[in-house]
């Protein structure tokens, strides 16, 4: 059901979505070509689910630069660090690694360098 006008009328598609965001104090703007949403056929309104979420946080880091937390992950694995020791140096790494938190330079930097990955 629509949030906006009541109706039953949902339903899933693509969109080209460019959108606004600031990161450590500056703004950006960026695209996504092809983002699923959820939208209503009778007022337009566009709802965004989980997978609209992932999809926008993966651009965010893509036109900042940022690891993804599948690349921050994979590299923690393959050298044996924990989260918590990680999270001594980087305090919101379990926030970045569900997609709760886009890292800032300085923590992508601490990470980068910790694990031995070029920016």
């Amino acid at each position: 059901m629509c949030y906006e006008c009541g109706k039953k009328a949902i339903m899933r598609t693509v969109l080209a979505y460019e959108f606004q965001f600031k990161h450590d104090g500056i703004m950006h703007t960026t695209f996504v070509a092809q983002l699923p949403v959820l939208q209503c056929f009778e007022c337009k309104e566009i709802l965004f689910d989980n997978v609209s979420n992932e999809r926008i946080n993966q651009a965010i880091r893509e036109h900042l630069g940022l690891l993804s937390p599948g690349e921050i992950e994979g590299a923690l694995a393959a050298q044996g660090y924990s989260n918590y020791e990680v999270e001594k140096l980087v305090p919101k790494l379990e926030d970045i690694l569900t997609g709760c938190w886009i890292q800032t330079y300085e923590e992508d930097y601490k990470l980068r360098t910790l694990l031995g990955i070029a920016p």
